[in-house]
């Protein structure tokens, strides 16, 4: 099938409610440096594979320093799998402008408890929410889980520095299905060496 020239951000029927791992990448809004800076001292663990012991010191010589707004979007990234049943994060990375997560849904029959609450959705277009009301059992969806984090975090976000409808994303994010294990390493292995190679990174910007 030949490819508009805009590349389309979904797969046209590809059900993103199907067990299997998904690289994630989400800007902020304009691309402006609001998450983190290089630095030379480690702050945290990032990037980190989560679920394996291979990166598990994190022991770059350069990494990420997470501004405020930074530590709250890692705080969110680390609750997505406490957010949603069947899901895990194996593997992140928080950069100036950007960061990338690899979802790993692992049950199709996943439930999530939330309620879609449009009133309180700080700019952002509409997702869950993550308040707890009613059980709604269709098959959760890689949209689901993304719409939820960054809408959480964008509240989060505005509510500590008090400035209602403030954005911080980008309204669209971008994935890739991960279909076998050399795919997943070579994503990883990118996670892992992201902070490393800012400069060259195809999102980078001067500030």
């Amino acid at each position: 099938m030949e490819l508009p020239k805009r590349k389309p951000i979904r797969f046209k029927g590809y059900d993103y409610s199907q067990n299997g791992l998904y690289f994630v990448t989400i800007l902020s809004y304009k691309r402006q440096h609001i998450f983190a800076k290089n630095s030379s001292v480690r702050q945290g663990f990032y990037p980190c594979r989560i679920n394996e012991n291979d990166y598990s010191n994190c022991d770059l010589k350069t990494t990420m320093q997470l501004s405020e707004i930074g530590v709250i979007v890692q705080q969110e990234i680390l609750d997505i799998e406490n957010r949603f049943n069947g899901v895990s994060i194996t593997d992140y990375v928080v950069m100036p402008n950007h960061i990338h997560i690899v979802v790993w849904i692992k049950n199709k029959l996943n439930s999530w408890k939330a309620q879609n609450d449009n009133s309180s959705r700080q700019g952002q277009s509409p997702c869950l929410t993550g308040k707890v009301s009613q059980i709604n059992t269709r098959a959760l969806t890689l949209g689901d889980i993304i719409g939820s984090f960054k809408s959480i975090s964008t509240k989060r976000v505005n509510a500590l520095h008090n400035t209602p409808g403030r954005k911080i994303w980008h309204f669209r994010f971008h994935d890739r299905i991960i279909r076998n294990e050399n795919e997943y390493e070579l994503v990883s292995k990118y996670i892992y060496e992201n902070p490393l190679k800012w400069d060259k990174d195809k999102y980078y910007n001067e500030v």
